[in-house]
């Protein structure tokens, strides 16, 4: 019985570690694109001034 909690214990740990990364992961994605898209918004805004 100690060898299944002690399972489920690091089936339960490995999941919070693999859900982790992946919102790291969603995270990073989020401010890459947050990044881009203030560029794409910095390069408009600097067409209409010239335009």
């Amino acid at each position: 019985m100690l060898r299944l909690e002690a399972m489920l214990v690091s089936n339960k740990e490995r999941n919070n570690h693999n859900l982790k990364n992946t919102l790291d992961s969603d995270f990073d994605k989020v401010k890459n694109y947050n990044s881009i898209m203030a560029k794409i918004d910095a390069l408009n805004e600097k067409s209409r001034i010239i335009v």
